[in-house]
């Protein structure tokens, strides 16, 4: 369960911040997960909104507490991105099934992959 948590904790992040940046020539592949999952309307919906709203969680918490330049600031730093993958991990687990879990750990596990929605 916990690989899990840190497996969700991380599409999460991975995912909104896939999004918002082009990669450069030899960066990882973009997989868009809803296609990855073949997720429905409904489902690929909500699975946007629940990365875009953590995503803005995060980076509001990292302007809040600043550049983690202390032990103090990055502490609170991995606390608070804990808590808010831990609540996107209980989310995208009512939405994704265990047949979807197990496709997102096992294109995870290949090297140089990371994740993104399709945007909406």
């Amino acid at each position: 369960m916990t690989h899990r948590r840190s497996l969700l904790a991380f599409l999460a992040f991975a995912s909104a911040v896939a999004t918002a940046q082009i990669p450069p020539p030899g960066a990882a592949k973009l997989v868009d997960v809803i296609a990855l999952l073949d997720l429905d309307q409904t489902r690929a919906e909500r699975v946007r909104s629940i990365l875009k709203q953590a995503y803005e969680r995060m980076r509001k918490a990292r302007a809040q507490i600043g550049p983690p330049t202390t032990e103090a600031a990055r502490a609170a730093i991995r606390a608070v991105m804990r808590a808010i993958g831990d609540e996107a991990d209980q989310d995208l687990g009512a939405v994704l099934t265990d047949e979807d879990l197990e496709k997102l750990e096992a294109a995870l596990a290949q090297p140089g992959f990371a994740f993104r929605p399709r945007p909406s």
